[in-house]
């Protein structure tokens, strides 16, 4: 297996590696390749279009990749009360391109919508093909669509003794008190031939002689009493903590008002949850008149949780420890999501 990335600065900049990188050995003699690529730019016009020209430039390549962006630094530093280094803000026009050639290997990269195939059916279809292959050593996940209920395709799949892993998409966003976060255009994942707003995109790894390894750090610990979602609305809504308005807890615990300072004060302190063998993080986006928090990724009702606090110093020295555990396999493939 080969690996080879490169940040471009625009799609200019990006075909001319991709006409470089299909003259290479690596390219001509692979067994099976994939590109994943994550883009700045999240209409369906437009990644389409780039799509199109990718498919003349590497045709032999399954592609798979999301838009992703980051809070608007203008209006962030408003948010925050900061003042910024520019005195204008520009969206970063940068492509990041990943080529993964195998030598022994292989890859099958599905894409599901949720308006045609719920994603339980979607993960039932996939722990299926799972089983039946037999050699599937591992599973990337890209989706998109803030309400859809991924943890129903993840819960199917989890079970078969396969590392999982992946990210959600984003693009770029705006920030205000009022309203909280809120995407300029919806977040896209994208396959050679499929452009979804709401959706998952999965790429299975597979082949015998393929090793995995995975690793998982939050770096945020649990700290404090233990609570309970006691009432939600959907996975994304959560009504009340241990009976009382959800919003109180960070006051109670952090001495943090419900005011527009609300997020900038709790987003250092996430509330986290034991799931299986690990905690994951939840931060609110959003919270209402009643009381109520709004979040990206899915909570559950009855739910046990803590908040939880970190160190930056701590996670620098829990970082290095993992890289040097990565330098140890000695991959020649790596995939970091942060």
């Amino acid at each position: 297996m080969k690996q080879r990335t490169k940040i471009c600065k625009n799609i200019e900049e990006t075909l001319d590696f991709y006409r470089e990188i299909r003259q290479t050995k690596e390219y001509q003699q692979a067994k099976a390749r994939l590109l994943k690529i994550l883009v700045p730019f999240s209409g369906s016009q437009e990644i389409g279009h780039f799509l199109s020209l990718v498919r003349l430039e590497v045709p032999e390549c399954r592609i798979t990749g999301m838009s992703v962006g980051v809070v608007r630094e203008d209006l962030l530093c408003k948010y925050f009360e900061i003042v910024s280094s520019s005195e204008s803000y520009e969206h970063t026009k940068e492509i990041m391109s990943s080529f993964i050639f195998f030598d022994e290997t292989g890859i099958e990269v599905y894409s599901y919508n949720p308006y045609q195939t719920s994603m339980q059916d979607a993960g039932v279809k996939l722990a299926e093909r799972i089983r039946s292959a037999a050699d599937v050593q591992a599973v990337e996940i890209f989706w998109a669509g803030v309400g859809m209920d991924v943890h129903e395709l993840l819960g199917e799949i989890d079970g078969n003794g396969i590392p999982v892993f992946g990210a959600m998409a984003s693009s770029l966003m705006n920030i205000n008190a009022e309203d909280g976060f809120s995407f300029e255009n919806l977040p896209r994942v994208f396959s050679e031939s499929r452009v979804l707003e709401f959706g998952v995109v999965a790429v299975l790894y597979r082949g015998t002689s393929l090793v995995v390894h995975l690793d998982y750090h939050l770096g945020w610990k649990p700290i404090g009493k233990i609570m309970h979602f006691t009432a939600t609305d959907g996975h994304y809504c959560l009504r009340t903590v241990d009976g009382n308005p959800a919003v109180s807890i960070y006051e109670k615990y952090l001495g943090v008002k419900a005011d527009e300072y609300f997020m900038s004060n709790v987003c250092e302190f996430p509330i986290v949850i034991r799931r299986g063998d690990r905690y994951v993080a939840r931060n609110p986006i959003a919270f209402d008149e009643d009381g109520c928090l709004y979040f990206w990724t899915d909570i559950q009702e009855g739910e046990a949780f803590k908040l939880s606090y970190a160190s930056s110093a701590q996670m620098l020295a829990d970082m290095e420890m993992y890289a040097r555990c990565m330098q140890e396999f000695n991959p020649e493939a790596l995939f970091l999501i942060v």
